[in-house]
């Protein structure tokens, strides 16, 4: 095969301060690298990384990807993300999963979800 894991996720933004202030309070991701224009935090295995551009929510609030984290528990992520400033603009419940999707400051869409299904 090849290609072999997505060992990381990039999400373009406009203004790295701000976006590093907001996924480390919001989503509480540990930071794990941060240089000129771009920054890396750790999500369970793989890795959401930052990179400022001048095209960032533009681009990105209509593309086909969306980041999907994973949550233990969907209403109580869903309460404590909307208590910090997140709307959410959709959500669904299939027999497996509850997800929904907000955005970030630059209009980036992000995704949470919890698996249902009993393994």
């Amino acid at each position: 095969m090849l290609v072999k894991e997505i060992p990381m996720v990039l999400v373009f933004v406009s203004d790295l301060p701000r976006s590093v202030a907001w996924y480390q309070d919001t989503l509480e991701l540990p930071l794990l690298y941060q240089a000129a224009g771009f920054a890396s935090f750790q999500v369970g295995q793989q890795r959401l990384a930052l990179h400022t551009s001048e095209q960032a929510g533009q681009v990105n609030s209509n593309s086909g990807s969306i980041p999907v984290l994973q949550v233990e528990d969907y209403p109580a992520a869903k309460a404590t993300l909307e208590s910090r400033g997140c709307q959410f603009y959709f959500e669904n419940t299939t027999p497996n999963a509850a997800f929904g999707s907000f955005r970030d400051p630059d209009g980036n869409p992000l995704q949470i979800m919890q698996n249902l299904k009993k393994e």
